[in-house]
């Protein structure tokens, strides 16, 4: 089953208004998640106040030759308020700039990766594969945890996390 991506980022305004962080929470590798709702996979990124979102990538590296999609911002357009998005969708305002990758299948291992901008750019990226995404259950959220591995958190967790990383 191919996974494709609606334009409606149903479940997702299920508030990654990333609030509060807890004291005993470790934090994320780098923040970057996915999770899903029927078959539309979202992917979440914490706003840090030190940048802006700029650059959004997918990427198959199982195939011969790469494919991915990926779409940008200008940086400094100020358009950083970006925390939720369907994948495969670019935000508004922002330009998709390579559509070899339209859609996930079965067995390749995909990369997501962000990159923020500012003083402080840093690059987040989780390894991933449709065996992953379809284990998720409504309010998990898959992410990367220390070591680079692979974890599954509540939406409330990976939100608790995700602004330790900023």
């Amino acid at each position: 089953m191919a996974w494709h991506v609606g334009r409606t980022c149903t479940a997702l305004a299920l508030g990654l208004a990333l609030g509060t962080a807890t004291a005993c929470s470790p934090p994320l590798g780098r923040a970057v998640g996915l999770t899903r709702d029927g078959d539309v996979l979202t992917v979440l990124t914490p706003l840090c106040e030190r940048g802006e979102l700029g650059l959004i990538s997918v990427s198959e590296y199982d195939s011969e030759e790469p494919h991915q999609w990926r779409a940008h911002q200008p940086w400094g357009s100020g358009l950083g308020g970006v925390r939720s998005f369907p994948l495969f969708t670019a935000p508004p305002g922002w330009t998709v700039d390579s559509t070899t990758l339209t859609a996930l299948r079965p067995g390749p291992l995909y990369f997501l990766t962000v990159t923020h901008s500012g003083s402080d750019a840093k690059e987040s990226r989780l390894g991933f594969t449709v065996a992953d995404v379809e284990r998720l259950q409504p309010g998990e959220v898959l992410a990367k945890g220390h070591g680079g591995k692979t974890v599954v958190l509540s939406v409330k967790e990976f939100r608790a996390k995700a602004l330790d990383d900023c």
